[in-house]
């Protein structure tokens, strides 16, 4: 993620999201930002998978404008792209 606090005219480092340190597949991304600086993702991942196949829908959030997110897994059944 990028963020500029001055309409587009600078931007912040690009900094990850997703607390995954492996090299699993993440897509999909869909963001929210609040007026207080929350910040909510959610997107598809693959690290459950050591296959690098099944998803599951996971939420990154931020409560200060981005600094720091905590990762936290939704769903509860890892889903097949192909059905």
């Amino acid at each position: 993620m990028k963020s500029s606090d001055d309409g587009g005219k600078s931007w912040s480092a690009i900094r990850r999201l997703n607390d995954d340190a492996g090299a699993a597949g993440q897509f999909m991304q869909w963001v929210s930002v609040a007026p207080s600086g929350r910040v909510d993702i959610s997107f598809y991942d693959r690290r459950d998978d050591p296959n690098d196949y099944l998803l599951n829908e996971y939420y990154a959030g931020s409560t200060d404008g981005g600094t720091t997110f905590v990762n936290v897994r939704v769903s509860d059944v890892s889903s097949d792209p192909a059905v």
